[in-house]
């Protein structure tokens, strides 16, 4: 995709896909030193440059920090890994040096990404409701959570902003998978003889799914699933 007036530069990466004697995959900076092996496979990626430059904030999960994780390209799984996820274009960056000992950054080509563990949250790309996306995944004993995050742009007098991160929930649970959007919606999920329970306990914590942050809602989660499984109300 090209945006007017910006220029893409275009990056290939070599990687050989050697498992050690010991089982273990090799990490991605390793990949990238051995880029030149014999057994070869191409993966293309887009030199990073700020495209968002007139927006005022950032477009990212959390915010725009690199962070240790691993990502699954094509089915190949690599760890020791810094990216970023841009909520506002959908695309995952990774961080690498060159061979120079520089450092850079590409953005991954979004058909190769299987999921990525961004710090310590899991992204899986799924198809839950027609169309492809990047999903967070919660699991829990009890049920799955899948929360897709994205960021959009708005216009004030003085400039144009990112919006604060946006999510869209679905649960699975029993092996029907349902959205929700707020508490109310969220507790009627669940068989009716636990509803109160729920209720008591999302409002004893003072929950709400509207701006909630990443790591609230793991445990909130955790913590629904950890009052069904107990059978008693908190």
């Amino acid at each position: 995709m090209i945006f007017p007036g910006l220029q893409w530069w275009w990056v290939c990466f070599f990687f050989v896909w050697i498992i050690p004697a010991n089982g273990q995959q090799n990490s991605f900076a390793t990949l990238v030193r051995k880029a030149y092996g014999q057994d070869q496979e191409l993966v293309n990626g887009v030199q990073y440059y700020n495209r968002y430059v007139q927006v005022q904030g950032n477009p990212y999960f959390l915010d725009d920090n690199f962070v240790n994780g691993s990502v699954i390209l094509k089915g190949h799984e690599f760890s020791d890994v810094r990216i970023r996820y841009d909520l506002y274009s959908q695309q995952l960056e990774l961080e690498y040096e060159s061979f120079s000992g520089a450092s850079n950054s590409l953005v991954t080509v979004y058909d190769q990404v299987d999921g990525f563990m961004n710090g310590g949250y899991w992204f899986k790309k799924l198809n839950l409701d027609g169309e492809q996306q990047f999903y967070q995944v919660i699991r829990t004993e009890q049920f799955s959570c899948y929360v897709h995050w994205k960021k959009t742009t708005y216009s004030n007098i003085d400039a144009e902003l990112y919006t604060e991160a946006v999510s869209r929930y679905l649960i699975q649970l029993q092996g029907e998978l349902q959205g929700f959007r707020n508490k109310k919606t969220f507790v009627g999920c669940f068989n009716k003889s636990r509803q109160k329970e729920i209720k008591r306990l999302l409002r004893q914590k003072r929950i709400k799914f509207r701006g909630a942050a990443p790591d609230e809602i793991v445990r909130t989660m955790h913590a629904v699933s950890d009052l069904l499984n107990s059978g008693i109300s908190p």
